[in-house]
């Protein structure tokens, strides 16, 4: 079977529970990896999945020519989830993948595993795959707070800090909060929140970023502190995913452009104000936009806008804010600032998701140590 049928394969099976509002959700994709090589470096072997996936894998300090990368390995999988064959990989090679940075939604960075000093071998740390999703709980965090005037409404709580690792063919909007499903200590006691989570909680990596690792906090109670460790946890990811997007395109920055609908979204760019001096300049760029109230992660979207010179170059993106507005209608500035390395800006861009659903994606860890007094 070929690596195109490999893929419509994964993407008919449906892997994912998916809700949306369409009548027909299409399912969610999946990238499958076949590698079948014998005795050779990882540099190839990280190439070949890098084939597969349409992305790129960024090394650092001369990654690939280091003494510890020049041995000659065998990899043999057979449509495996992207992930579910990176991270095993990544385990056996000493290595930890990280997001590459700026605005690119094609690369991934590899570097060197760091070592604690008092361990001689890397930690392995409880991780699973699910569904193309990759998620590794990192920590475990407890506190307590006593107020002597309310000692009868004791404040704090108990967390796993987990990385999410998105399939590479899933464009990710934003997160929701988790949802505690099961979470039992070795005494037997429930460590699922009264409250089941806050269900408002955003989480998610940078939103100037498509990124495909995401930070999360999965929250708990902790009942005896003479628990040893997490039997069972069990929760769900929930990720709003976008199937379409829209551009909107400006090279004239000086003038006002028509309101372009984007989805539930009408976007008008209004102009650009420059500032600072020829060293050090400054752009301002400011827009307005009407949506649906539902649609309240605006900003992280805007700052994937992109201000570019001649050469398709970004500028880098300094910040920014809202101007005020309502009832679904708000302005908003988006700072940029050059440098020796970019030309004067000639165009601006933003790309903005026009069909969206929410992916559910359910998670069981096992065996998480806990700290013990």
């Amino acid at each position: 079977m070929n690596s195109m049928a490999v893929r419509l394969a994964a993407v008919l099976a449906g892997l994912l529970v998916v809700s949306g509002t369409r009548a027909e959700t299409p399912p969610v994709p999946v990238t499958p990896i076949t590698v079948d090589l014998k005795q050779a470096l990882p540099e190839e072997i990280f190439d070949a999945i890098a084939k597969q996936a349409g992305i790129k894998f960024s090394v650092q300090n001369n990654l690939w020519d280091q003494d510890t990368m020049q041995f000659p390995i065998d990899l043999n999988v057979q449509a495996k989830p992207f992930w579910e064959v990176v991270q095993p990989l990544c385990a056996k090679l000493e290595l930890t993948v990280q997001n590459q940075g700026g605005n690119n939604p094609k690369r991934i960075s590899l570097q060197q595993q760091g070592r604690y000093s008092n361990r001689k071998t890397p930690a392995k740390l409880p991780q699973a795959g699910s569904n193309g999703f990759y998620v590794i709980a990192n920590s475990f965090s407890f506190n307590q707070t006593l107020n002597y005037m309310d000692p009868d409404n004791a404040q704090g709580g108990a967390y796993i800090q987990c990385m999410v690792y998105v399939d590479p063919a899933v464009r990710v909007v934003n997160f929701m909060a988790p949802k505690v499903d099961e979470a039992t200590d070795d005494k037997g006691n429930s460590m699922v929140p009264d409250n089941k989570g806050n269900r408002n909680m955003y989480f998610g990596g940078s939103g100037r970023e498509r990124t495909f690792l995401y930070n999360t906090t999965i929250p708990l109670k902790r009942t005896d502190q003479t628990a040893t460790k997490i039997t069972k946890l069990k929760f769900t990811l929930q990720c709003r995913a976008a199937d379409k997007y829209d551009t909107l395109a400006v090279d004239k920055l000086d003038a006002k452009s028509e309101p372009k609908a984007m989805g539930s979204t009408t976007i008008t760019y209004q102009g650009m104000k420059k500032s600072g001096d020829a060293n050090n300049p400054r752009y301002e760029v400011k827009i307005s936009m009407s949506r649906d109230e539902e649609n309240n992660d605006v900003w992280s979207l805007l700052q994937t806008a992109q201000l570019l010179d001649e050469q398709n170059r970004p500028l880098s993106y300094n910040g920014g804010g809202s101007n005020g507005g309502g009832n679904g209608y708000n302005e908003y500035t988006i700072t940029y600032s050059g440098d020796t390395n970019r030309g004067a800006p000639v165009k601006w861009m933003i790309e903005m998701p026009t069909e969206t659903r929410i992916i559910k994606v359910p998670v069981e860890l096992t065996d998480l140590a806990l700290p013990v007094n």
